[in-house]
């Protein structure tokens, strides 16, 4: 579920007092957060003598799948339980109040999930593009991808990054934040195709220019 402030102007509490605007629940948290883990200043907790003794967030992924979660009946698997504008709205609000606390961080996209199995992933993905999410300036796009065969991840990158290209988001920082099993959750796979599959995925990501694999 949304804040129920998502829309509603207000005064803000620490660490925003003084501050009046929409989404105050999720920017005091946001900002209490990368205020402790930032890369410049002095972070929450530190001294002027060790001013990152807390360490360092370099990356932020917006959210985890999002279009998986269950949520409230009638909610069901493959599709949001909040509102589309809603979630648009929160993911803006992340970038850029992180952002304006810490540049140097690296503010990722939503973690989309590319399955041909299930098309209602890549739906997700394109109402999100098309409805605002297209505009926020996200410095990388992380999607989680699990095939049987490392090859077969090729065709659903290609997808990943259509749906991109068709909402005018081009040359694309692509991180894997989660990706590469191979026979499903509990399979028993044998070591040497475990260690092969790591070979294969990796040089097929450096082809496909993933910067990151996780």
């Amino acid at each position: 579920a949304p804040p129920s402030d998502l829309f509603t102007s207000t005064a803000c509490r620490a660490p925003l007092d003084g501050t009046t605007t929409t989404d105050c629940q999720f920017k005091e948290f946001i900002t209490s957060m990368v205020n402790r883990y930032k890369h410049n200043g002095t972070q929450i907790g530190c001294t002027v003598g060790n001013p990152q003794c807390n360490g360092v967030i370099a990356k932020y992924e917006f959210w985890n799948e999002p279009p998986y979660a269950l949520g409230p009946v009638p909610c069901t698997i493959g599709t949001s339980c909040m509102p589309m504008a809603s979630f648009v709205q929160m993911a803006s609000d992340w970038y850029y109040t992180i952002k304006g606390i810490d540049p140097s961080a690296e503010v990722c996209s939503p973690a989309f999930i590319i399955d041909p199995t299930y098309p209602s992933y890549g739906l997700f993905m394109r109402s999100f593009l098309s409805s605002g999410g297209a505009s926020i300036p996200f410095d990388c796009w992380d999607f989680h991808i699990n095939e049987t065969t490392p090859e077969a991840q090729i065709a659903d990158i290609a997808a990943f990054t259509g749906y991109l290209s068709a909402s005018g988001i081009s040359n694309p920082r692509l991180y894997a934040t989660e990706a590469g099993r191979w026979g499903g959750c509990g399979a028993t796979i044998d070591a040497a195709d475990q260690q092969a599959y790591i070979g294969r995925i990796e040089l097929i990501y450096w082809s496909q220019n993933v910067k990151a694999h996780y």
